[in-house]
């Protein structure tokens, strides 16, 4: 399964968006079957690293964005991903317009954040540690919600179904079969994981929300 989040020029929404996922994943141990990227959808991106301030911030916060170089967002990544996210409405459009095939895939990042009282994550003109914080604030809980919607619990589940169905398929479709040696049982299929119960309370001083709690729901793993 592939996330791809998307911003302008993927040097900083997007960069943010994709760290705290990463970061989010790798503690639920969800890391293994989802892989997350971003790419922008500007005319001036790629190859370009986030700024030393940006990549501090973040730092702080147990995130390490210090290999990223943005890229641009191709037909290629929209082939392969499951859910393309972007930042704000302009960027969704520019998306399907350009690559009608994303239709159906792309959603609003904040769309996954109930209490959200914007559909955009914008960069705003404030000073820079303000505006980082704003962009930080608005991305956290946006996130936290995209890995526990139902949407992402029923991608999981379909990518779990695949896999067995092609185990299923490789064990039972092979052209030349081995034999079992006599006394020995042939291997029997292995089964899936079990589902994981996956809870996190997010404290409302975190994210300056007064009290928020956003609970991760169960997910197919």
């Amino acid at each position: 399964m592939n996330l791809v989040f998307v911003c302008t020029a993927n040097v900083f929404r997007s960069v943010v968006a994709e760290g705290l996922c990463r970061k989010f994943l790798k503690e639920q141990e969800l890391d293994g079957i989802i892989r997350v990227d971003s790419a922008g959808i500007g005319d001036s991106c790629g190859n370009q690293r986030p700024a030393p301030i940006l990549r501090e911030f973040v730092a702080e916060r147990g995130i390490d964005v210090g290999e990223h170089r943005s890229k641009c967002l191709t037909e290629e990544t929209i082939r392969t991903a499951s859910l393309i996210i972007p930042m704000t409405r302009r960027q969704e459009r520019k998306i399907l317009t350009t690559f009608p095939s994303a239709e159906g895939k792309t959603y609003l990042l904040r769309r996954f954040d109930p209490l959200a009282d914007h559909p955009d994550i914008k960069v705003t003109w404030k000073p820079v540690s303000e505006m980082m914080w704003e962009v930080y604030d608005a991305i956290y809980p946006a996130v936290l919600g995209l890995i526990s919607s139902k949407r992402m619990a029923k991608i999981v589940e379909r990518r779990a179904a695949l896999g067995a169905s092609r185990r299923r398929v490789k064990i039972g479709s092979a052209t030349k079969p081995k034999k079992p040696m006599d006394g020995v049982m042939a291997p029997a299929e292995a089964p899936l994981p079990p589902t994981r119960q996956l809870r996190r309370k997010v404290r409302g001083d975190v994210l300056g929300r007064g009290g928020l709690g956003i609970s991760i729901k169960t997910i197919s793993a």
